[in-house]
Parts: C-alpha cells; sequence; structure tokens
C-alpha cells in the first residue's frame, strides 16, 4: 500500500497540486515581526511527514519537514518548511504557470541536478546568511542549471529585516521582489503573482540569463507585454488563460485578500473572475498569527455556495467545486514568525508553527531551530497508519470527522464533528501558549537549550493524549468497529488508510485513477483499495 514514488519525478508531480502563500512584512503584523506561511497539498494524503535536521558540511544546520519516501536523500528529500542556524527561513514552493510562448524559448526540462521542490532547501540552507543572500543563491543555481518539472514555482524566503518572494519566469529565468514592511502578499498558484516593474516603488532581483534581464530578454523576443506603458512580467511570461483559475486558484486569492481587506476587496464570484490581483496590499488591520492560521485552515466557511465540505464529495449538490485553502490532501500547513536574535543567538528568534496534516483538523506546534531532540511522535511517520505518530492522528480525526456512510447509517456531519474538535484544540492551544511563554521566559534567564527540548516534548505529549481521547470518542460514538467488524489493529489501521483516500479522490479537481509517466520513471496514483 505504499505510495511508488521516482525521485526524478518529484520535481514535476509536486507542482500539479495546490498550495497557497501568504507573506506579511513587519509593519503589516501585530507582533511587528515578519510572518511567511504556506500549505503544502500533496500527492497523496497517505504520504507522510517528518521533522529532520540537517547537518551539511558547511556547518550551517537547518531544521526541515520533508516527506517520509524521500528522507534517505538529504539533498533531495522536499523539505519544504526549513530554517537555519543563521536566522533564514525558507518555505519552497508554490506552483507557477509560465505560458507556451516563452518556454519554447528557455524551456523547462526533466533533470535531478535541475531547481525543484525536492532540492531547493539543500541548495540554499547550508550557504545562506541572509533571506537577501538566500535569493541570490537559488537565482544564481537556476541559471546555471535550469528548473526541472513541468511547471515553475515560487519560494519565500524572509530573516529579521526582510521578505523575499522569487518567481520562476521559464526555464532559466526567475524574479524576485522584496515584500515592502508594510504590506502583504498573497500566492495561490497559478500565473505570477510579480506584476508590473515598478523600481521607484519595490526593490527587485532578477536573473541573467544569456547576459539579458528578463525584461531584455523578452524585447528581444517580441514577447514583452506592458500595462500602462509599465512593463508586466506576469503579462509576459505567466499563462493567464487557463479556464480552471478562478475556481482553483483565484477564489484563494480573493479569499484572502478579502480578509485583510474587506472594504475594498469582495469575495464573490465576479471577484475570482477577474483574473488579476495586486501583488501587494496595505491590510486594514495589523495581521495576527491566529488570523494567518485560521485563514491556512479555511474552507470557505462562512460562505455557502463556497464551503466544499457542506457535502461529502465534489459531485453532491451539483454546484461549483471551489477549491479549498485546506483540503483532504494538504500535508502540512506552517507559519514562520521570525525575530531578531537576542545577542546574536538565533535560538528562538524563528518559530515554524508547523500543522501536520489538513490545517483544519490539526494543531500548530511551535518548532524552534534550537531543538536537538524530536519527539518520537513527529518522526517515523510513513503511508501506512500508525498509533504512534502525531501525523497519522490527525489523518485519523479528519477520515472520522469527514466520514460518510450511507449503508452503515453514518451521515455526513462535518459541522458538529469540527465543532467537538474545535472545544478540545482551543483548550490545548491555550495550554500551548502558556507553556511557550514559560520556556521563553526560563530560557531568556538560563539560556538552557535543554528547556526547548523538554518544551517540544511536553507539548507533543499533550497533543498526542488529547488526540488519542478524540480519536476514541469519535470511534465510540460513530461505532466504527462495530459497523465495519474491525477485530484487530491490523484491520483498523486498513480501515483508515482506505477511507482516507476514498475521502482524498472523493474532493479531488481530477481521477486519483490516473497514471503519470515520464520515460522509464513513473509514479503511479493508486486506485481507492
Amino acid at each position: 500500500m505504499a505510495v511508488m514514488l521516482s525521485l526524478n519525478l518529484v520535481g514535476a508531480l509536486s507542482s500539479l497540486y495546490a498550495c497557497t502563500t501568504i507573506i506579511i512584512g513587519k509593519k503589516a503584523s501585530q507582533s511587528g515581526k515578519i510572518m511567511i506561511a504556506r500549505n503544502s497539498d500533496t500527492i497523496d494524503a497517505r504520504r507522510a511527514k517528518n521533522l529532520k535536521f540537517y547537518t551539511p558540511e558547511t556547518g550551517i544546520n537547518y531544521i526541515g519537514l520533508p516527506y517520509y519516501d524521500l528522507e534517505n536523500d538529504a539533498q533531495y528529500d522536499m523539505a519544504q518548511v526549513t530554517t537555519n542556524q543563521q536566522g533564514v527561513s525558507l518555505s519552497a514552493t508554490q506552483t507557477i504557470q509560465s505560458n507556451a510562448t516563452v518556454l519554447k524559448l528557455d524551456a523547462y526540462h526533466i533533470s535531478k541536478l535541475g531547481a525543484a521542490e525536492p532540492n531547493i532547501p539543500s541548495i540554499v540552507m547550508p550557504y545562506a546568511h541572509s533571506a537577501t543572500q538566500a535569493v541570490d543563491i537559488l537565482g544564481r543555481y537556476i541559471e546555471q542549471y535550469g528548473v526541472s518539472g513541468k511547471k515553475g514555482f515560487g519560494v519565500l524566503f524572509a530573516d529579521a529585516k526582510n521578505a523575499w518572494y522569487l518567481e520562476t519566469l521559464s526555464g532559466h529565468q526567475w524574479v524576485a521582489i522584496r515584500i515592502p514592511d508594510e504590506a502583504y502578499f498573497v500566492g495561490a498558484n497559478g500565473p505570477g503573482q510579480i506584476q508590473e516593474y515598478l523600481p521607484e516603488k519595490y526593490h527587485y532581483k532578477w536573473s541573467h540569463y544569456q547576459n539579458k534581464t528578463p525584461i531584455e530578454f523578452a524585447e528581444e523576443h517580441q514577447i514583452a507585454q506592458y500595462s500602462e506603458g509599465v512593463f508586466n512580467f506576469r503579462k509576459t511570461f505567466a499563462d493567464v488563460t487557463k479556464q480552471k483559475n478562478p475556481h482553483t486558484n483565484f477564489v484563494r486569492l480573493a479569499y484572502i485578500q478579502h480578509q485583510f481587506n474587506p472594504s475594498t476587496h469582495p469575495f464573490d464570484e465576479a471577484a475570482i473572475h477577474q483574473a488579476e490581483f495586486a501583488t501587494f496590499l496595505i491590510p486594514e488591520h495589523l495581521i495576527t498569527l491566529d488570523e494567518v492560521k485560521k485563514i491556512q485552515a479555511s474552507h470557505y466557511e462562512d460562505y455557502q455556495n463556497f464551503d466544499p465540505y457542506l457535502r461529502a464529495n465534489k459531485k453532491e449538490l451539483k454546484r461549483i467545486f471551489y477549491y479549498p485553502i485546506a483540503n483532504i490532501r494538504t500535508s502540512n500547513a506552517h507559519v514562520t514568525v521570525v525575530d531578531k536574535p537576542s545577542n546574536e543567538d538565533f535560538t528562538l528568534a524563528n518559530v515554524q508553527y508547523i500543522a501536520l496534516g489538513m490545517p483544519t483538523v490539526s494543531v500548530y506546534l511551535p518548532i524552534y531551530h534550537g531543538l536537538s531532540i524530536i519527539p518520537d511522535a513527529l518522526q517515523h511517520a510513513t503511508a501506512i497508519p500508525d498509533d504512534t505518530t502525531l501525523f497519522w492522528q490527525f489523518r485519523k480525526l479528519q477520515t472520522l470527522i469527514f466520514l460518510k456512510d450511507k449503508q452503515k447509517g453514518i451521515a455526513f456531519d462535518f459541522r458538529t464533528r469540527i465543532a467537538t474538535l474545535n472545544t478540545h484544540y482551543h483548550e490545548l492551544n491555550q495550554r500551548i501558549y502558556l507553556l511557550q511563554q514559560e520556556m521563553a521566559r526560563a530560557y531568556q534567564a538560563t539560556g538552557d537549550k535543554r528547556l526547548i527540548n523538554a518544551f517540544t516534548q511536553q507539548i507533543v505529549d499533550l497533543t498526542f493524549n488529547v488526540n488519542k481521547k478524540l480519536i476514541n470518542h469519535f470511534m465510540q460514538m460513530l461505532k466504527i468497529n462495530e459497523h465495519y467488524g474491525l477485530t484487530d489493529d491490523i484491520k483498523r489501521q486498513q480501515w483508515f488508510a482506505k477511507k482516507l483516500r476514498q475521502q482524498d479522490c472523493g474532493y479531488r479537481m481530477h481521477s486519483c485513477k490516473k497514471t503519470f509517466q515520464h520515460k522509464e520513471n513513473k509514479f503511479v496514483d493508486e486506485p481507492i483499495l
């Protein structure tokens, strides 16, 4: 039942699935700290992630969150959410659609040496001393080795001073823009979000492929597009014509911009079909960490015409399916909050708040770079359900909350079940917050890094125990063992794997039975068991 995956295809396949990006400038944040956040969706809801330490030969260590099936290759394991000991944080990636015209001039290619989602952290994190330098490192690599895969990508970078966003434009070209301190940025796959070239307002970096800037390249090949006389990266390089964009990508952009700018940016059908969304906006209020977490867990629950989870699968209710920010196969969500180091001590400076699995049915655990012992419950998860890891606890709760089985008399009752979960998680989150504040004060007084290990183990244990009680509650309430004849642990684990897969496929935009293939290497997207 394990997921079969070719390393050479990870870059190509990972980009087929949706991710949502939010970057908050320090003056747009209530805490006065930069935040970078992203939901990461995966090829299969059963595909687990584990926390991992990296100790490269450069001596700049970092912590990341790779997929279990890629962990044996530290250079290509798709760590995605990372922070290094120099206080640099990175999140990779968001899919970018370049247009056919530019790709004929500078194509993508399939190569493990090329830059792709799986190897970006290993390209950047062992060498970066700042977010600005991290952009330069990745940019030079793209120019030299190209983009590997069938799609381009966007990457988030941050340190205490600066936040950057880099987008690929074609096979070897890219542009990056610094996030203004007073603004926020939102991305949701699809066409690039870096638009008009306004050097008097924003700070840019870009490629020099064939000794030309992207603007010079576009003008030479007569593909340059302008908005009122101003060069436009998006119109020149992006594919803005895909019919699915409004219901898959633009809906997420419209929703998030509405949350931060409700008086000027509505959320409705007209908004999601406008096809153009501002690169930056100044929010109407200072943005909090909890707001970003709530958005990452969103399925448009305040809008009945948009919420996909009012139905048990995409075919019910006979209306348009809008791709939610949080979906069944979201592998994790994170919000990284970046602070200044204390006397050059980065131990507590960058906090990665990580929600394993679908954030709607998860808890954000604050993970510090100063951690030196990873709790067992944050390691060892695979594609096979277990009773020992937090990843699979969250996936099991997700399965029970979304469960519907007409033959067994189990009605679809997502809202009631999620309300029960949220009551318990609210209390748990309050407890985690108090313990976090207590640990931070103790560390500032003593500098004892063992406090971070003890704190992390404590919140993992608390979360594990709450999850265990919730799983037992829903199992008994829904009479799962009786209905399905689950007389032992093996049968229960098999049942969870099967039901999770069914739910995953039920909300997909495309069939689960499709087989992806490239030359001799292939990934088989397994049919429902």
